[in-house]
């Protein structure tokens, strides 16, 4: 199972404005309609989150998996060439699906 930590992941403000406004691709609410049922949220997670995390606009981030004694030298990587939000979102666990809180 992949548990996402929200606050980690780096957004777009412009992104999050947007679809505060409730303003996101109804895409977005079509890959939920296709996979939703394999996340579970967490109780604090708005209808605004859950709809950026679908909206396919926001899919120009790389994911990228690693063993946990790799994550330092995968970051240093990553920020020497350039992607200074590189950051570790989450971790993989037992069990399927995805978990976001």
């Amino acid at each position: 199972m992949a548990q996402i930590q929200w606050d980690a992941i780096p957004m777009v403000q412009e992104a999050v404005e947007h679809v505060k406004a409730d303003i996101f691709t109804g895409a977005s609410t079509r890959n939920w309609a296709g996979y939703g049922k394999e996340v579970q949220l967490a109780s604090s997670i708005e209808s605004w989150q859950q709809n950026l995390l679908t909206d396919p606009q926001t899919s120009g981030g790389l994911l990228i998996s690693c063993a946990p004694e790799q994550e330092a030298e995968v970051l240093s990587i990553l920020n020497l060439g350039g992607f200074a939000s590189a950051q570790k979102i989450g971790q993989f666990v037992a069990g399927t699906g995805v978990s976001v809180a």
